[in-house]
């Protein structure tokens, strides 16, 4: 299946992107997520079209968006924003680069660190927004991080190939080369993880 994705913030560079997938946490558990660094207030863009599944506020996560694509294939976790972009709804479909929050340190995250947490998972047949596989988005922005329109074509398929402040509700993007990713599965402790990486 094909997809076209674009970073999750406007004009971001490597060194605001943090690999912090495999790194521990409270209780024994896994980040299972890259940090992104970026001021306060910076506007937060859905990397796929989808719909807004789930407004969540917890307590590690703070504000949190939970939005599957189109297909209700894979889920995109967006969380420690400091509030939704207006209007914003469970059910709502949304494009590709549309605002949906803005960064913050709401939940755990440390209130002098503004920062995007962001999770990407495979949605199991039940189809649960809070259950899934997570698979590693480091790479993922790191090649999108490369494309200077912040915009890429991935293949993604079920099997082996995996392709500050508000401003306009919607970014403009173009579509650049088509980038293809190999999912690969480690094991950590009892835990499975899909991993994808770039393939030459």
């Amino acid at each position: 299946m094909r997809r076209n994705l674009t970073l999750p913030i406007l004009g971001l560079e490597a060194r605001d992107i943090r690999d912090t997938f495999n790194q521990g946490r409270a209780g024994g558990k896994l980040h299972e997520a890259s940090d992104i660094l970026s001021p306060r207030g910076t506007p937060v863009l859905a990397m796929d079209d989808g719909v807004i599944r789930k407004l969540f506020l917890s307590k590690p996560g703070g504000l949190t968006v939970y939005e599957f694509d189109r297909e209700q294939i894979f889920c995109f976790y967006y969380a420690h924003l400091d509030r939704y972009a207006d209007g914003l709804k469970e059910g709502q479909p949304v494009h590709r680069g549309e605002v949906i929050g803005y960064v913050g340190t709401t939940g755990n995250a440390p209130p002098e660190t503004p920062h995007l947490h962001l999770a990407i998972f495979r949605l199991g047949p039940e189809k649960r927004w809070w259950q899934g596989t997570a698979i590693d988005p480091y790479p993922v922005l790191m090649n999108l991080v490369k494309q200077p329109a912040a915009s890429i074509q991935a293949n993604i398929s079920s099997r082996e190939s995996l392709a500050p402040n508000s401003g306009s509700s919607k970014q403009g993007v173009s579509r650049r080369p088509l980038l293809s990713y190999t999912k690969s599965f480690f094991v950590h402790g009892s835990t499975s993880h899909t991993c994808l990486t770039p393939q030459a």
